[in-house]
């Protein structure tokens, strides 16, 4: 994900590249009870200090502190990840670019590694952002598309189907 999105950032628990990854951040270890969950490890995470003060502030390239317009995407979530995200008055508010944690599938394709499968065989992935916010991926086309929205109304159905269709017709112009 961080090839195509230059500042996109991993938060994560525990730190797969032995500290050799430049755009995974792993905070410092506190005391926890047990972890049920991968959403108990968002959670875990969106509340540790050290997360709230990274997604807070963020450096730019020049060294310079300036506030960052955190998005969140996550695997697995529940309501409390979107309480979390969602509760504005608190350091870290996100937008959580996922569904709601109610809503169990789409109806065009399935959900695998973060991502929807539109066409398993042409290769077509989707991730989807409650607010009209997607990133399209045609592998066989060779085409990448990104939509960045804040619709007023989050999971507009109606714009999702046209913004899909637009999607497919951009594929079929390149192609």
């Amino acid at each position: 994900m961080d090839e195509w999105v230059a500042i996109f950032r991993s938060v994560c628990h525990i730190d797969c590249f032995g500290g050799r990854h430049p755009n995974v951040y792993v905070p410092r270890e506190r005391p926890h009870g047990p972890f049920e969950s991968i959403e108990d490890v968002n959670n875990y995470l969106l509340r540790h200090p050290d997360v709230v003060d990274y997604i807070r502030v963020r450096a730019d390239r020049c060294g310079s502190e300036k506030a960052a317009a955190a998005a969140a995407v996550f695997l697995m979530f529940d309501q409390r990840t979107e309480e979390l995200c969602d509760d504005h008055d608190s350091p870290q508010a996100a937008d959580a670019l996922c569904p709601p944690a109610e809503q169990a599938c789409r109806p065009l394709g399935h959900y695998r590694d973060q991502w929807w499968v539109l066409d398993p065989d042409r290769g077509v992935l989707l991730a989807a952002g409650i607010y009209g916010q997607y990133l399209y991926v045609d592998m066989s086309a060779g085409v990448v598309l990104a939509k960045l929205s804040s619709l007023p109304e989050p999971l507009d159905v109606e714009v999702s189907a046209d913004t899909l269709t637009a999607f497919a017709a951009v594929v079929a112009a390149l192609s």
